[in-house]
């Protein structure tokens, strides 16, 4: 028996393992369940019934939300990760070339990332905490070419041979504020140098194996060139 004066309040919750929005057809549009394995999954269905959108908690607590084409293909990934490191995917229907954009947890550097069909980095962007860089890879995940802004704020080119090694490099000087470019050999050491000094003065310097400069061409009022000795030191030398 009820006491008098006392009224029965609605429940305010709702429990359960599944629960399903259907549309006026029965198609289920709508679904909020946990998952064999643990895992909580919010999804909203088309008119197929397919999964086009999906928000889920994995069991380790990763939060992902997934954008699904007609064909169920995941093409939208957003997550943050088990380190805290907050990612978004795009990607084709195979899930292989596609766009990352992250920012990595260790050095606080935002990164973008293009892949090609084998799933290999061939664009890489990043900026952030570190200078910011442009790096194009070859199909065997070589850098090739670089582009920077050092610490300094200087820009620099920079194009590499399949191995790395043998480059050549744009760039403006840290010292004189000048744009240098430098032609390395395949020990990565400096042998041609093309320069206009502070005083607006072209050069070309030329080096032999062990770093030492052995030819200077240049033009002041007028051209010049000199034969140099291991010292530095001109043998010869005209006019």
């Amino acid at each position: 028996l009820g006491v008098m004066g006392q009224t029965n309040q609605p429940s305010r919750t709702v429990e359960g393992e599944r629960f399903i929005l259907r549309d006026a057809s029965g198609t289920a549009r709508g679904e909020l369940a946990l998952e064999e394995g643990g895992r909580v999954a919010f999804r909203l269905r088309d008119q197929g019934g397919k999964s086009r959108v999906a928000l889920f908690v994995r069991p380790d607590g990763v939060p992902l939300v997934n954008l699904f084409d007609a064909d169920g293909k995941a093409r939208v990934i957003l997550d943050v990760n088990t380190k805290g490191e907050p990612g978004l995917g795009v990607y084709d229907v195979q899930k292989k070339s596609g766009a990352q954009l992250y920012v990595r947890g260790d050095d606080n550097v935002a990164a973008l990332s293009l892949y090609d069909q084998n799933d290999n980095v061939r664009v890489q962007l990043e900026g952030g905490t570190r200078n910011p860089s442009l790096e194009l890879r070859d199909a065997n995940k070589k850098g090739r070419l670089l582009i920077n802004v050092n610490a300094q704020g200087n820009p620099s080119v920079g194009l590499w041979d399949a191995n790395k090694k043998s480059a050549a490099t744009l760039y403006i000087s840290d010292t004189s504020g000048m744009p240098v470019m430098r032609f390395d050999d395949k020990d990565d050491k400096a042998r041609v140098y093309l320069n206009v000094d502070s005083q607006g003065r072209p050069g070309v310097s030329l080096y032999d194996r062990d770093s030492k400069r052995r030819l200077l061409l240049g033009v002041d009022t007028a051209p010049y060139i000199n034969l140099l000795d291991t010292s530095d030191k001109a043998v010869w030398r005209a006019p």
